[in-house]
């Protein structure tokens, strides 16, 4: 069994992994950061930033404008101008 819901810290995962599910999908956080499950994996007490966030954040990323606009329209990922 497998949890998709707002895991945004490697603390929130492993929650959910002990409270019994197999994987966890870390969707919104690899949002944020495309190597959410590294930096997790790599410290404990990592947590993502929480969106929304300047836009700047993930074209800084390499995200491309039109995925930066779906982030701010469709997800409401992105701060209001």
């Amino acid at each position: 069994m497998g949890v998709s819901r707002d895991l945004m810290s490697s603390a929130a995962a492993q929650r959910a992994l002990d409270h019994g599910s197999d994987f966890v999908f870390v969707a919104s956080g690899a949002v944020v950061h495309h190597d959410f499950p590294q930096r997790a994996l790599a410290d404990q007490a990592y947590e993502t930033p929480r969106p929304p966030l300047p836009a700047s954040f993930f074209r800084d990323q390499g995200r491309s404008p039109a995925f930066v606009d779906y982030l701010e329209e469709s997800l409401a990922f992105v701060e209001a101008q």
